[in-house]
């Protein structure tokens, strides 16, 4: 949402990578830390992105409220739910002269 707008046509703006590698991890690595047992220092596992990515046009000179957010459910493999809901407060200021 954009100024309490839905923003339109976001079917369109989803985009999937190519299969890549993730990783080497880091050793206390987050996903460690959430109780993946393979996800151990050094470990690697095939991926990919897969989301919604949405290029606005300019916003008007003034406050601008945008808000978005989504759910990652890894219970079925062992993990977390992953929650996000995100607001921005925006000001855009005037070009400067």
């Amino acid at each position: 949402m954009v100024d309490g707008k839905p923003v339109k046509n976001l079917a369109g703006s989803r985009v999937q990578s190519p299969l890549f590698t993730f990783g080497p991890l880091p050793d206390n690595n987050v996903l460690e830390a959430s109780g993946f047992p393979d996800a151990v220092e050094s470990a690697t596992s095939p991926s990919v992105s897969d989301g919604y990515y949405v290029m606005l046009s300019p916003l008007s000179v003034g406050q601008h409220t945008i808000h978005f957010g989504g759910v990652l459910d890894l219970s079925a493999f062992g993990g977390p739910l992953f929650i996000q809901d995100i607001t921005y407060n925006i000001t855009v200021a005037p070009p400067r002269k």
